[in-house]
């Protein structure tokens, strides 16, 4: 993290299944140069090198709060953990004992199971229509 601060990512099951068959080489699934951790604009350089020079990390980010925001249940602080934002002062994150894991895992599930729904679903639930 760029702060220094650890963050527990809970994944999908589909996004562990994708990132079990990619190949290892040291501690690091993604390696940058050397055996150390890749670089922070790795993304950013992929999507340039692909030719989607406009898109970044932070519209992924963007576009991951806007769902959740407009199509799901879930509190808003659940969505900002997921982010890793800061949530809450500074006496509330005092007081907060757990990282809240178990459902930021169900977010990050329906967040993978939206994301593989055919095009014409996600127009529906996001457009309200039946």
């Amino acid at each position: 993290m760029k702060n220094g601060q650890q963050h527990e990512v809970p994944l999908s099951a589909r996004a562990v299944e994708l990132l079990s068959n990619l190949p290892r080489c040291g501690e690091y699934l993604f390696i940058g140069r050397g055996d150390g951790p890749s670089h922070p604009r790795l993304l950013a350089s992929t999507l340039q090198r692909m030719g989607h020079a406009g898109l970044t990390a932070h519209g992924f980010r963007a576009s991951f709060k806007t769902w959740a925001e407009e199509t799901t249940q879930y509190p808003p602080h659940i969505i900002e953990m997921c982010l890793a934002h800061v949530v809450g002062g500074t006496v509330e994150r005092a007081y907060r004992r757990t990282t809240l894991l178990d459902q930021r895992r169900r977010l990050m599930q329906d967040w993978a199971g939206w994301l593989g729904s055919p095009a014409e679903e996600k127009l529906r639930g996001v457009l309200g229509r039946a």
